[in-house]
């Protein structure tokens, strides 16, 4: 799942903080070295037994009212028409009443990320 947030986050222009630590600088203050933010909050994680600073504030995707957000929020209106359009193609359009129980069962009854991953099949095409 982080790899799917960590990809939604470049194609929507949103920064997944790398932390760079200067071991001469202040111990207390790791940077992000893809927009130099300052004071990022971290914990170790230990990957394949190297120790490696985490920022704590990742956003998480998985969530599809905040790929709504992000997409409503990033992309011009008529692109963001085209995206709601693409998504609507798993829909069935039978009766108003299906449209809603099929968005429900596809994107929040469906495995968390869903819309996420549906987003991302979306701006990798596009572009």
């Amino acid at each position: 799942m982080t790899d799917a947030n960590r990809r939604f986050c470049k194609l929507a222009g949103i920064c997944w903080h790398e932390i760079e630590f200067d071991p001469f600088g202040k111990a207390d203050f790791p940077y992000c070295k893809l927009c130099n933010r300052e004071n990022i909050s971290w914990h170790w994680e230990y990957p394949n037994g190297h120790c490696k600073r985490v920022a704590d504030d990742l956003p998480d995707f998985s969530d599809p009212i905040e790929v709504l957000r992000v997409m409503k929020e990033k992309l011009e209106p008529k692109d963001f028409a085209a995206f709601m359009h693409f998504i609507s193609l798993k829909i069935s359009y039978t009766s108003p009443h299906l449209v809603i129980e099929d968005f429900i069962e596809q994107f929040l009854d469906a495995h968390p990320g869903a819309l996420r991953d549906r987003a991302i099949e979306w701006m990798e095409g596009k572009g």
